[in-house]
């Protein structure tokens, strides 16, 4: 790379460029002229000086020596100086065999011009790493003056570089929820991770950024500014009003699901009942209404899944309470009543469904065989949490309560032998106690 477009902030090179104008005017002295950091460059400007000085004096002597040839070689000298001065590494200085006072200001001229390429390739580096960043960049000083930004900025604010540098970083972004105006912030809130700011478009677009500052470090004495980044929002945020719309598809979707098998099963539970009306044996009139009694309670689930916001969520306590008022409804005015003491539990849909299943066979059980016969009988029922993850359905009566011999899974109970089933399908437990009267637990998992 012999040539560098751009700038570079050397000191250095604003020297190189006065010496340059300098002897582009035809001038035989750069006295006046002096390098920054007192190094090479000084010492070339004292040789130059010195040469100068000696071909002034040749061109005053009547019989100069080798006038012309120093002459030709200073403008050498001129036109590598120069090139130095737009950046314009190849035209190095060509040393002759006579190692005089050209040679050494030419040795000098090339180390000095290999420093600053070495410095400027640098810099060229660094310019592409900042412009591929995706993010908008800032540069500002201790002040909040914008130095630097790159490409990714100026898309984002849509604004040229030179509308940008020298600007204060607020007047790019909205304070609040104004986005109508530039922010009236102090600069220090602008450092810090992580921040939402919205930059304001001279177009009147506001553009959602996430926001990050952080202060330079002190560099030889100089009051550090600060680099900014600014992450583009808008594609993330569309993204997630798609996703949002989605779900709300989604859920209107369920929720109409849940409606219609609803309906279906309310459908059947009337034919169901349309069946027992015609039919004149009493046990197959009893088991059609225990069948529609469990179609009932499956009929419950989707019927709060449709009512709820939370599709994938069944509020046992509510949904108990629902299937026990159907169930206090359906029984009739019986020797035995309900008395309920539930907890807030929380399950899926699928853990939902075989416990009110489990729950409307254990409950109808009891109210049809476990009273004393007295008017005061209770059937208690009760639900809760009783250790982490793992939820109680106890169902207590007073009757006369199972017989010793009782086989859950073989017994000639309909109702039994499907609520051992449904405990089984959620890794559930039934525990049978017969003393007093005949209480019954299930103990399942949570989800």
């Amino acid at each position: 790379m012999n040539k560098l477009d751009g700038t570079l902030n050397d000191p250095r090179l604003e020297t190189i460029r006065v010496l340059a104008s300098s002897l582009a005017r035809g001038e035989l002295s750069t006295r006046g002229v002096a390098s920054p950091r007192g190094d090479v460059l000084d010492e070339i400007i004292g040789q130059l000086n010195s040469a100068m000085a000696r071909l002034s004096q040749d061109r005053t002597d009547p019989a100069p020596m080798n006038a012309s040839s120093d002459t030709e070689r200073l403008e050498h000298l001129s036109d590598t100086i120069a090139a130095l001065a737009r950046m314009d590494f190849s035209q190095p200085f060509r040393l002759s065999k006579q190692n005089d006072i050209f040679d050494a200001i030419g040795l000098g001229l090339n180390a000095l011009a290999e420093e600053l390429q070495a410095v400027a390739v640098s810099r060229a580096h660094l310019e592409e790493i900042l412009e591929s960043i995706p993010d908008g960049l800032i540069v500002a000083d201790a002040l909040g003056s914008i130095d630097r930004t790159n490409g990714a900025l100026l898309d984002l604010v849509g604004l040229p570089e030179e509308e940008i540098v020298g600007e204060r970083v607020e007047r790019f972004l909205a304070c609040g929820d104004n986005t109508h105006g530039p922010a009236t912030m102090q600069h220090d809130d602008l450092y810090g991770r992580d921040q939402r700011r919205t930059l304001l478009r001279p177009d009147g677009v506001a553009v959602p950024v996430a926001w990050s500052g952080v202060r330079l470090q002190e560099n030889q004495g100089q009051t550090p500014g600060g680099v900014f980044v600014a992450h583009d929002l808008r594609p993330l945020l569309g993204a997630e009003l798609r996703l949002r719309a989605a779900l709300e598809e989604k859920d209107a979707l369920l929720q109409e699901v849940h409606h219609r098998v609803k309906n279906n099963l309310q459908v059947i539970t009337s034919l169901l009942r349309m069946q027992a009306i015609d039919i004149d044996d009493s046990a197959a009139v009893c088991a059609l209404e225990q069948s529609i009694g469990r179609v009932r309670a499956m009929s419950l689930v989707h019927d709060q899944l449709y009512a709820s916001e939370h599709l994938g969520r069944i509020d046992l306590e509510l949904y108990l309470e629902a299937l026990m008022a159907h169930i206090a409804a359906t029984h009739g005015s019986g020797a035995a009543s309900l008395s309920l003491r539930l907890s807030n539990v929380v399950v899926t849909p699928e853990v939902a469904v075989p416990i009110g299943l489990i729950a409307n066979e254990l409950i109808r059980n009891a109210l049809e065989h476990g009273h004393d016969g007295s008017s005061g009988s209770v059937v208690e029922v009760s639900l809760d949490e009783c250790e982490r993850g793992l939820l109680s359905l106890r169902v207590q009566d007073r009757g006369p309560g199972f017989a010793s011999d009782v086989e859950l899974e073989t017994g000639r109970s309909l109702g039994l032998r499907l609520a051992s089933a449904l405990s089984a399908q959620i890794d559930g437990e039934l525990i049978f106690v017969n003393a007093p009267g005949c209480h019954v637990e299930l103990r399942a998992p949570i989800a």
